[in-house]
């Protein structure tokens, strides 16, 4: 669900203040497209994955069963050239496994190679297997991650989300 709602930006000059009449002014021509934002906050994308992977030459990613990933949108204004801040929460939940790597010898294909012929390891520890962080978007394109929730939040180590 993204829902989006247009309304006039607070700080541009009124007629009622004087200087400009209308949109159209003596002094100054404003562009009806700049006299505008867009408030994004509220949405929210849901993601359940039924069966993925992706394979990149003789390695694979293999995604669990029923993952699922959400993004909700808390704060998000942007005027009309989509520049502004944006605050989000991502949820994520492999339903108890991790994403797993898969490699093969070179030349080969982890989906034809034999069994014998695969390694495999486990991308995430258990506690990171489900869990949620918060981060901003800047203007600019900056990331910044403001809070994370996991079942590792009171341990300190090289998992810990603040390591990130």
């Amino acid at each position: 669900r993204v829902s989006a709602h247009l309304r006039p930006q607070p700080d541009l000059p009124s007629s009622k203040s004087g200087g400009t009449k209308g949109m159209l002014g003596p002094s100054k021509l404003i562009n009806p497209l700049e006299a505008y934002e867009i408030d994004f906050a509220g949405s929210s994308v849901f993601l359940k994955i039924k069966e993925s992977s992706s394979t990149l030459d003789h390695r694979r990613i293999i995604m669990p069963t029923e993952t699922t990933f959400e993004v909700k949108i808390l704060e998000s204004t942007v005027d009309m050239a989509l520049e502004g801040e944006t605050e989000c929460e991502i949820q994520w939940d492999f339903q108890g496994s991790s994403p797993v790597l898969q490699v093969t010898p070179v030349g080969q294909t982890p989906a034809n190679a034999s069994h014998e012929d695969k390694k495999q390891a486990a991308l995430l520890i258990s506690p990171l297997r489900q869990g949620r962080l918060n981060l901003t978007v800047s203007s600019v394109g900056g990331i910044s991650i403001k809070k994370a929730a996991t079942s590792r939040d009171d341990r300190e180590g090289l998992y810990n989300w603040k390591f990130f």
